[in-house]
């Protein structure tokens, strides 16, 4: 019930800024703005997107490759693929894989409060796995920012609105996240 209330109270919400944003003068006048730079703002906020994806998974993709890690057993990757998306679909079974299975085990777990530190104390310069989490945290604040972007410069005037409302939501949420750790 709590989850029908939710989703009614998220539509009257987009509703009304849908229908409030035809009357609000400044939003008008930035989504104008937009409209005359479209192309350079929509290449700038694809390429932020890009780039941050790039920055995110870049350090991982590239510790995956350099072999870093614990080399996994047939059965630790049976029991992952079990807990993984394979094992949550009907009708499908990790049973099927026949052979040779290799796999290495990386942890890259990390707080609000880990990357804090990295920056208060200065490890992010000098230890890798610290780099490693400073930077997949910038790519992945790239990522958001840039993707939520492209509908703020690209969509409708009351997209624009109930985007930059989201992404405004979610940078004080970070902060208040990161100001807590």
């Amino acid at each position: 019930m709590r989850s029908a209330i939710g989703w009614a109270v998220g539509l009257v919400s987009v509703i009304t800024v849908r229908v409030l944003s035809d009357h609000i003068a400044p939003l008008q006048s930035l989504h104008t703005a937009f409209a005359l730079y479209r192309i350079p703002l929509v290449a700038l906020t694809i390429s932020l997107t890009l780039c941050g994806f790039v920055i995110a998974f870049g350090p991982l993709l590239l510790k995956l490759l350099s072999g870093e890690g614990r080399s996994m057993g047939r059965g630790e990757m049976l029991e992952m693929y079990r807990r993984g998306v394979i094992g949550q679909r009907p009708g499908w079974s990790v049973s099927w894989f026949r052979g040779k299975m290799r796999g290495s085990e990386m942890a890259s777990v990390w707080t609000f409060a880990d990357i804090k530190l990295a920056f208060q104390t200065g490890s992010w310069r000098t230890d890798p796995q610290s780099r490693r989490q400073v930077v997949s945290f910038i790519g992945m604040m790239l990522m958001i920012f840039g993707g939520f972007g492209i509908g703020v410069v690209a969509g409708p005037a009351w997209l624009t609105l109930f985007l930059g409302l989201v992404l405004l939501y979610t940078a004080v949420q970070i902060g208040r996240a990161i100001a807590r750790a």
